[in-house]
């Protein structure tokens, strides 16, 4: 608690603080928070990001091929198989 109330005293002026320190806050103010947003994201990424990007891919590669066939299934059903021989014909 203590510490939170000497950094709200610290950044009531801000001449006090560090150029760093005031350029965070007058961006993350004009930006409404974004520039935080955007450390967040490279700061999870930095830490979990190989390990969330392989289930990623993983899950796409399993769910793509099913919906594709599916998708194929439907689409010859619909169309007939005169629609495909005209196809290969063509």
């Amino acid at each position: 608690m203590q510490s939170l109330k000497k950094l709200l005293t610290r950044s009531s002026d801000p001449h006090r603080l560090p150029f760093y320190q005031r350029w965070w806050i007058f961006a993350n103010a004009i930006t409404d928070g974004l520039a935080q947003h955007l450390f967040d994201a490279v700061n999870r990424f930095r830490h979990h990001g190989l390990h969330e990007s392989a289930a990623l891919s993983y899950y796409a590669i399993l769910s793509v091929f099913p919906l594709l066939l599916l998708i194929i299934i439907v689409i010859g059903t619909v169309l007939g198989p005169a629609a495909a021989r005209n196809q290969i014909n063509e």
